[in-house]
């Protein structure tokens, strides 16, 4: 469904786009980023990723015990 409206979409206008607040977006190449983000986050496994290693500060330290 998304695939749909990205292609409907470039079809209207010439890639890249130049938007106000955004600077210059290719559609079509941001799509593929997107797909490549939701198979990595599907074949993410739970506990995989040590939260040792993750430097975080302030509010983003979540809950210590």
């Amino acid at each position: 469904m998304k695939a749909d409206k990205s292609t409907a979409y470039t079809r209207q206008y010439v890639q890249p786009v130049l938007f106000n607040r955004a600077g210059v977006v290719d559609i079509p190449k941001q799509t593929e980023n997107v797909a490549a983000d939701v198979q990595m986050a599907r074949d993410w496994k739970r506990g995989t990723i040590d939260e040792t290693s993750i430097k975080r500060s302030g509010t983003e330290k979540g809950f210590q015990q």
